[in-house]
């Protein structure tokens, strides 16, 4: 089967080869197309990135970002969120999903994980 998207864009599934001679729903969401000129960045800041995440929000200047695999582009960083927290922003952050975030396993659901240590939360648009 061909799949075709209804706009230009990128493939954003990093799990699509593993739906691969798999059955799916009708309805059910195979793999994002996205716009690369409206990407979002969500960055999750601990204490050892504290200092250097607000110095670079305050001055406003656009920052280097590499993800895993490599692909890099630079963001301008904004505010941090007043709030520390244990609850991850998105699963795929933590180390049980390959994200760079040390957790732990809070109930018999392995899904149902937190941070080792509280996070705060910044966004920004994200310019390649």
């Amino acid at each position: 089967m061909n799949l075709v998207a209804e706009r230009a864009g990128y493939v954003l599934n990093p799990d699509l080869a593993e739906l691969e001679g798999g059955f799916v729903d009708r309805g059910d969401e195979l793999c994002q197309v996205i716009n690369p000129s409206q990407k979002e960045l969500l960055a999750s800041v601990g204490e050892s990135g504290l200092i250097a995440y607000r110095k670079a929000a305050k001055s406003g200047t656009p920052v280097a970002v590499r993800l895993k695999g490599g692909t890099s582009f630079s963001v301008t960083p904004t505010a941090l969120q007043p709030r520390a927290r244990l609850r991850l922003p998105h699963p795929t952050l933590a180390a049980t999903a390959r994200g760079p975030l040390p957790v732990e396993i809070v109930s018999d659901d392995r899904a149902d994980v937190q941070a080792l240590q509280p996070q705060l939360q910044g966004d920004s648009d994200g310019s390649v």
